[in-house]
């Protein structure tokens, strides 16, 4: 869940975080197409911390929202597991910053997988193909997200 931010500084209050400020991120949980449903929520966490003015609003290690937007399970015929979500925000000092960003994650395909090769359209398979791979969010996945909107910043 969210952690705790430490107090606001005079200093940053006035400012403004801006529309496009890109923010690192890392996964901090396992989540697996197969377990997986539209809607359900999960946390990312700040890798880096947001700074306004050379002040810190938001500490590395923060909670970031994100919630799963669609799910396909992985399938016959070596059909790859989908999980496709987005940010949606990041909680300090009592404001919420909006965040953009949209993540397909699709497992390997195992049609390439079998055949070790790259480009599947070359690929003639006589029988059928085992059930695909499940998409996974393993902990410690690195991605970018960014400020949807100008937020100010006040005490």
């Amino acid at each position: 869940g969210p952690s705790a931010t430490p107090s606001l500084d005079s200093a940053v209050s006035g400012s403004t975080v801006t529309k496009g400020t890109t923010l690192r991120l890392q996964t901090g949980n396992r989540l697996t197409s197969d377990t997986a449903n539209t809607g359900d929520h999960f946390y990312l966490m700040l890798d880096q911390n947001l700074v306004v003015n050379g002040k810190v609003i938001a500490p590395r290690g923060m909670s970031v929202e994100a919630v799963v937007t669609s799910v396909q399970h992985a399938g016959q015929n070596g059909r790859s597991g989908v999980i496709v979500f987005r940010t949606t925000n990041l909680s300090a000092h009592g404001i919420t910053i909006p965040l953009s960003g949209t993540y397909t994650l699709v497992a390997p395909d195992i049609g390439s997988e079998l055949n070790h090769i790259s480009d599947t359209n070359f690929v003639h398979v006589s029988g059928p193909l085992p059930p695909g791979n499940e998409a996974k969010i393993e902990p410690g996945m690195m991605l970018t997200a960014s400020v949807a909107a100008d937020v100010p910043v006040s005490q």
